[in-house]
Formats: C-alpha cells, sequence, structure tokens
C-alpha cells in the first residue's frame, strides 16, 4: 500500500475523477526512488489524449496487478511480485526501435478546486521488449525489480564473511548493493532480531537465487518481501485497516481501485469509472 493525501483520496472516490497516468522510462543511472530525478531525467511516455512532441506517441491504457506470482494466500516468507500491461498507440512507428526497460508508473487526480495534480507512484518494473513492436497498437507487458533477484546467488552467498560475524539485516543490505537495488527506509525496523550475528554459514547455495535466499530472510523475520510503490526493496507484514463507510469501488478494464479510511489504494487501471459502492 501507498499512503496518499487526504485530498488523493477524496477526489478518488468522486464519481468520475479526472485521472491520468504517467510512464517515465528510467536509465540504471536514474535513483528509481528519487521523483526529482526520475522526471528530470527520465522519458516520459504520454497520457491519454496527449501525444510527445512529434505528436506520435500516446498511452492507451495501463493495468497493474499487485501480488501477481504469490500463491493465492501470501505465506511469511513469500517473495511477490506485481506484474504491468500497457497499451501504447504507436503512431508513424514511433516505437518501432523502442528500447523499454526500466520504468516509473504514476497514477494523477486533477483536484479542480485548486487547479492542480494531485499523484501517486504506482511501482518501478522492467518492460521487455514487445513481441509485435511495428503496428499500432502496441501492448508491452512487465514485473516489478522482484525478477531481478532470480538470479543465480551461489557465489555472492557463498563468498560472504561470516568470519567477524553478520546479520541478516547486512546480508539484505550486502544483497541491495550487488543487485544495485534500494532498501525501504523501514527494513532495518521490520526485522527482528536484526543485532544477531552468524559466525557460520548456514548452508552452502547450489543453484540457489537471490530471490530464494531472500525467502528464507523474510521467513526467518517474519514477513513478506515486496518491492514498495517507490522501487525499494520492502520486508513487512500486514497491518489493520478497516474500510471506512465512504468506500467505492471503479473498475478500468478487469482491475479494481480501491480507497480506504486510511488513504491507501491497492489496484488500479486508468481511465476508470465507478460501478459500484460499498
Amino acid at each position: 500500500m501507498y499512503p496518499v493525501s487526504a485530498d488523493f483520496h477524496n477526489l478518488s472516490i468522486a464519481d468520475a475523477p479526472t485521472s491520468r497516468v504517467r510512464i517515465y522510462f528510467i536509465e540504471a543511472n536514474v535513483d528509481c526512488t528519487d521523483d526529482n530525478d526520475v522526471q528530470s531525467n527520465g522519458t516520459l511516455l504520454c497520457m491519454p489524449g496527449e501525444t510527445d512532441s512529434n505528436g506520435r506517441i500516446e498511452n492507451g491504457g495501463v493495468t497493474i496487478n499487485e501480488f501477481f506470482n504469490s500463491d493465492a494466500n501470501v505465506q511469511i516468507g513469500a517473495t511477490v511480485s506485481s506484474q504491468i500491461g500497457m497499451t501504447l498507440i504507436n503512431r508513424d512507428g514511433a516505437l518501432d526501435g523502442f528500447n523499454y526497460g526500466r520504468c516509473k508508473v504514476y497514477i494523477d487526480v486533477y483536484d479542480d478546486t485548486n487547479s492542480t495534480w494531485l499523484t501517486c507512484p504506482m511501482g518501478v518494473y522492467n518492460i521487455a521488449i514487445p513481441k509485435r513492436r511495428k503496428v499500432q497498437l502496441v501492448s508491452a507487458t512487465g514485473y516489478d525489480q522482484m525478477q531481478q533477484l532470480d538470479e543465480i546467488a551461489d557465489s555472492w552467498w557463498n563468498g560472504l564473511d561470516w568470519s567477524n560475524g553478520i546479520t541478516l539485516l547486512q546480508i539484505i543490505q550486502s544483497m541491495a548493493a550487488t543487485l544495485g537495488i534500494h532498501l525501504s527506509a523501514n527494513t532495518s525496523a521490520n526485522i527482528v532480531n536484526s543485532g544477531l550475528s552468524y559466525t557460520e554459514i548456514p548452508f552452502t547455495a547450489i543453484e540457489m537465487t537471490y530471490r530464494d535466499i531472500l525467502s528464507y530472510i523474510a521467513e526467518a523475520t517474519g514477513t513478506i518481501a515486496r518491492f514498495d510503490r517507490n522501487g525499494a526493496l520492502d520486508l513487512r507484514w500486514f497491518s489493520d485497516a478497516v474500510l471506512s463507510t465512504d468506500t467505492q469501488t471503479y473498475a478500468g478494464g478487469l482491475v479494481t481501485f480501491t480507497a480506504t479510511d486510511r488513504a491507501s489504494i491497492s489496484s488500479l487501471s486508468v481511465p476508470f469509472s465507478p460501478i459500484q459502492d460499498l
């Protein structure tokens, strides 16, 4: 979940709010957790109804499915990922040679009272080059950065220095540094017994991925591992939340948007329209 402002929450449950999606493709040297860095140095694919400076590229809609490749019931130790799908309007072959890759996605709603857009990040994703690129409507899909942890980790794990003692937090920090990913600011607080040191390797890794090892750490700390909506690796468990009486559900395509009294949002696609009251 991502905490949004009260104004964003109120607008999101208004009838047919004006909304848009922004997709910034960013290079490896761009800090995905820094919105200023992303928006200053990223390549923006334009919002619905708008085109780029050449009038050729338009975003035709985005669908996000969180916890896509998790079990039906998310258990302690799960390493969950999110999936994204996007439809892009390819005018005059503007996307024929586009590189795709890493991007950060934002959802905005428009505040008529203050004449401003209120925004919420929806995650960082790695978009594969579509098989059909030279078509008018390009369908692209991708997953969040959890997929980077599917690489074999044997050399890194077996090469850690255990002689002076190493904590679970230090292992996570080493993993993040090795893979070039960010850690959530809450990581240290969410790892129980974070000061406990291991003075010898608990097992030798043979054909194990970073994701396998992350799952062991998440299980040992009573958490699930996921990437948050700013693109940082986060270990946490669920907290209680109560739906407010004014909560409404919206749908765009097959994915729903839900707002709660904690001003958090689950999944959505845009554009969207109200379909029912809870």
